[in-house]
């Protein structure tokens, strides 16, 4: 019964609001004083920064950086390059055609990617491929495959060249 009486009030209370609408003359009458009490009814209840738009803090982890090691130097280099994008370049011997360089570039992605290195290539030249990394660290791993390959002539990182051996 009383879950009933509340509901009517509201009810009566919408139907009367709409009712009372008002058009451009009722609202240029309006005083300050009037302005308020709107205000005041449509912020009832509301917390004041409700409006205000905080930012979800980014939470970055902190490395320790490794020490440098002379036994094993390639620990420090990989983790100087660590969550740093890294772009590489690679040129094939002979003269392939852009297709086929296109087409080595894939396969030796696919390659790569089964062997846990997300690296994708980029055929810029007929004989040129340029070979980016989101985590610089798997750089080493990418030169290591793509100078084990015969079709490699040279591997290009930070203006350092690397001639193939085979």
């Amino acid at each position: 019964a009383c879950v009933a009486l509340v509901l009517l009030c509201v009810l009566l209370e919408s139907t009367e609001a709409a009712a009372k609408r008002r058009n451009a003359r009722d609202w240029s009458k309006m005083t300050d004083k009037d302005w308020e009490m709107i205000e005041k009814e449509m912020t009832k209840g509301d917390p004041e920064d409700d409006d205000a738009y905080v930012p979800p803090e980014k939470k970055k982890k902190k490395r320790k950086p490794t020490q440098f090691d002379p036994a094993n130097p390639m620990a420090f280099m990989e983790d100087s390059k660590k969550d740093k994008p890294a772009m590489m370049f690679a040129t094939l011997k002979g003269s392939p055609t852009k297709q086929e360089t296109e087409d080595l570039g894939f396969k030796w992605k696919n390659l790569l990617f089964s062997g846990g290195v997300d690296a994708m290539p980029y055929a810029i030249e007929d004989n040129k491929m340029l070979w980016t990394v989101q985590d610089g660290a798997k750089g080493f791993q990418v030169k290591d495959f793509l100078l084990s390959q015969p079709e490699v002539d040279e591997f290009e990182w930070e203006q350092q060249k690397t001639k193939s051996e085979l």
